[in-house]
């Protein structure tokens, strides 16, 4: 995914490879993630390569370009060519989902997501942090689901043209339905578990550590 228009336009397919060090900063501190771990829209396996960097060998990937997925298998068990949103793949049993969706596609990957990982299960995707202001999100119930948004530090650069120009965040979702709050200003308040990155890491991805926010609304 990327937000930025620099450059000219967009690419045709979306496809933005996911800077390793913005992954690095999700797989450094997560625990007990449930495998296999599913990338639904895996490009050349930029998230399956840090995966098995970091001891996560059970992976399966899912790409719609050929070429894209030929680059992809060396860092999967398995990798299906296809488009995600047509294909069922419960059978996978995937116990994780972790991604970078097309920023066209975003909400539909996240549906697809939900129905796709194992109960118990936790869906992880990079989104613009924009992504959880939406109206059409918020009336579609993905926010029963919210787990957790573990916020970047700093902003992704996707192309060689610089860093992004929106701020992004690895939002997680789990299912079944979580606990987690949130209502939008019409409903007097906004309630959400924030878990962002300490930029004083020497890793420059973070000690987590995590506050609630809460806003309320006259």
């Amino acid at each position: 995914m990327s937000s930025t228009k620099r450059g000219g336009q967009r690419r045709p397919d979306d496809f933005y490879r996911t800077p390793r060090w913005a992954i690095d900063a999700l797989l450094y501190n997560i625990w007990g993630v449930k495998g296999p771990i599913l990338d639904p829209g895996c490009g050349d396996g930029a998230i399956l390569a840090a995966l098995q960097d970091h001891g996560y060998p059970d992976t399966i990937g899912v790409e719609l370009d050929a070429g894209r997925a030929e680059a992809a298998a060396p860092f999967c068990r398995q990798l299906l060519v296809g488009d995600l949103l047509t294909l069922d793949l419960t059978h996978l049993n995937a116990g994780t989902v972790i991604g970078n969706p097309p920023y066209a596609l975003a909400q539909e990957f996240v549906e697809h997501a939900l129905r796709t990982v194992q109960p118990g299960g936790k869906v992880y995707l990079l989104l613009r942090l924009a992504f959880l202001a939406g109206e059409k999100r918020a009336r579609s119930g993905l926010w029963s689901h919210l787990d957790a948004v573990h916020i970047l530090s700093r902003r992704p650069a996707f192309t060689a043209k610089g860093t992004d120009s929106a701020d992004y965040a690895w939002i997680v979702w789990r299912r079944p339905q979580h606990a987690q709050e949130v209502r939008w200003p019409e409903d007097k308040k906004v309630s959400l578990q924030i878990i962002h990155p300490d930029p004083q890491d020497a890793r420059a991805t973070g000690h987590l550590s995590q506050q609630t926010v809460t806003s309320a609304h006259e």
